[in-house]
């Protein structure tokens, strides 16, 4: 059981219907004396105790009783809150809330016109809702994202005593309900001086409640009578009650848009010099090639060969491997967590794409260029119920105009004589040539992301556009920082892995040597070199 500290004006309204009451049926006949309420019977129904020595005959009661109830908004029905949902899409949110119950700590006295009035504790039960909406509507400035919580009803017993002296002495318990009519709707609203060009800066929060009460119970006959004409009074500060505590996060929900955007920020400044330009790690190393006195291979004339037959080679293999309009349709079975797994992924969109394999933008460094109009990722996700049904739900997403740069600093000494009748030895040969490697440039650019959509969860529509209006939100407001991260990442992170990666495998030529013995011939003497531990370095004179 939740437990929520706050004090509402309920006290006020109720009291102020006590005072209204006692006065006019103190002044018709004498009344006995009550005996005080308990507190120990908090969660009971407990009966005020007024009493009249001068009391109506029975027919008379049933009849006036019968009038009241005629009266009425609308009949009491505690057993059985009426709920009427769209059929599967919050049942499972309701199996949880028709389990809650929760309570409001009021515990407060105030005194009017001499009656000293007390609420206790407000407990409500039986809660559940019919639909939860949720709509988003934005500008270049400015995102509002709105919840609606429909159809919501619960029931609620409010504990109360008075205390006016002798002849105005009781307590009890109010039971009201909460109509099906009621609604919350809570509106989040995100500013920015310019969305396409940075994420929110600032929040705000409002929250608009209906609250519908259908029936009032006092449990005292005489109560009652006045009964429905405090629901009106008493719905605003019900309303009151629901929207204070909302609003009083808007302070948190601004702090989390600020701790976000830092953490976007941080992820998407701009690159150093070092990284920003993929001719950096060339000009580093041009000193050493002009001092060396090897000759290094000129690739523009081996470019100049294999730039065609490269790009008809690859767009040969799409074509062989291209469903209709552009997919690449990719089995993929493989369980993600109990219940789900991963049956499908296809890849959209490759029926509208350029291709430029190798362009010589420095003198030893070379690019690649890959350009799609929109890359669209397709999953097909199959989703096991307890109740042995399986259901296959398709997440989608993409990248619109996306760009791959890839920057490679390649030098290779130029060397004859390779024996090509041996691979093995020409292999290594080959890569004794390699006198510098390193990715210099590894760029990722894109016009916009589109938003994470999920469909095909039938019996849970309602859930299911909830997720898909917040992420339409989030890529709305951090579309333009999410792309300055995914490239920041690649030009960093996976950039880096790759050069790490690749002078792990790449030995230098000392430690190719390590553990072997070495001669080297001069003119006066033949050295001889012991490369392990324990060797000597000798010279033959002879």
């Amino acid at each position: 059981m939740m437990r929520f500290q706050y004090k509402p004006l309920f006290q006020i309204i109720l009291a102020s219907a006590a005072v209204l009451f006692f006065s006019n049926y103190a002044s018709a006949g004498r009344l006995g004396e009550p005996r005080r309420a308990s507190r120990a019977a908090k969660n009971s129904t407990m009966k005020t105790t007024i009493t009249g020595a001068n009391g109506m005959t029975p027919d008379q009661r049933k009849l006036l009783q019968q009038s009241i109830k005629s009266l009425m908004v609308q009949q009491k029905n505690a057993d059985k809150i009426e709920r009427s949902l769209a059929e599967g899409d919050w049942d499972f949110l309701n199996d949880y809330l028709s389990s809650l119950a929760f309570e409001i700590d009021v515990d407060t006295t105030s005194t009017f016109n001499g009656i000293e009035f007390t609420v206790g504790t407000i407990s409500c039960d039986n809660f559940a809702i019919k639909d939860i909406v949720t709509e988003g509507d934005g500008s270049t400035t400015r995102y509002n994202l709105s919840f609606l919580v429909d159809g919501i009803s619960l029931s609620c017993v409010m504990e109360y005593e008075y205390d006016g002296g002798w002849f105005l002495r009781g307590g009890g318990n109010i039971d009201l309900l909460v109509d099906s009519a009621t609604f919350v709707k809570t509106t989040l609203s995100f500013i920015s001086p310019d969305f396409n060009t940075g994420g929110p800066s600032d929040a705000s929060l409002s929250c608009n409640a209906d609250v519908q009460i259908s029936d009032l119970d006092f449990n005292n006959f005489l109560l009652n009578l006045i009964a429905p004409l405090l629901i009106d009074s008493i719905e605003p500060e019900v309303e009151s009650l629901i929207c204070e505590p909302i609003e009083d996060l808007e302070d948190l929900l601004a702090q989390a848009i600020m701790d976000v955007a830092s953490i976007l920020d941080e992820l998407s400044q701009p690159l150093p010099p070092e990284l920003a330009d993929p001719l950096y790690p060339e000009q580093l190393l041009a000193p050493v090639l002009e001092a060396s006195k090897l000759d290094y291979i000129d690739f523009a004339p081996i470019i100049d060969i294999l730039d065609g037959p490269l790009q008809a080679l690859v767009q040969l293999l799409m074509d062989q491997i291209l469903g209709e309009d552009g997919v690449i349709i990719l089995p993929f079975p493989m369980p993600i967590i109990e219940g789900v797994d991963l049956v499908e992924i296809r890849l959209l969109g490759f029926n509208d794409f350029t291709f430029d394999p190798f362009s010589l933008i420095g003198n030893y460094t070379i690019q690649t260029q890959y350009q799609q109009k929109f890359l669209g990722v397709e999953m097909d996700v199959a989703v096991a119920f307890p109740d042995d049904t399986t259901e296959i739900v398709e997440v989608k997403t993409g990248v619109n105009e996306l760009a791959l740069n890839l920057s490679s600093l390649l030098v290779v000494e130029a060397l004859g004589g390779i024996p090509w009748t041996d691979p093995s030895l020409a292999l290594s040969c080959l890569l004794d040539t390699f006198f510098a490697f390193e990715v210099s440039g590894l760029s990722v650019s894109s016009s916009s992301l589109a938003p994470i959509e999920i469909t095909g969860l039938s019996e849970f529509q309602g859930p299911t556009s909830l997720l898909n209006e917040v992420s339409e939100a989030i890529f709305f407001m951090y579309d333009d920082l999410l792309i300055k991260a995914l490239n920041y990442f690649f030009e960093t992170e996976v950039r880096s892995t790759i050069n790490d990666a690749v002078a792990i495998r790449s030995k230098t030529c000392t430690e190719k040597l390590e553990g072997s013995t070495v001669y080297i011939p001069s003119q006066t003497a033949c050295y001889k070199a012991q490369l392990f531990e324990g060797g000597v370095l000798a010279a033959d004179l002879s």
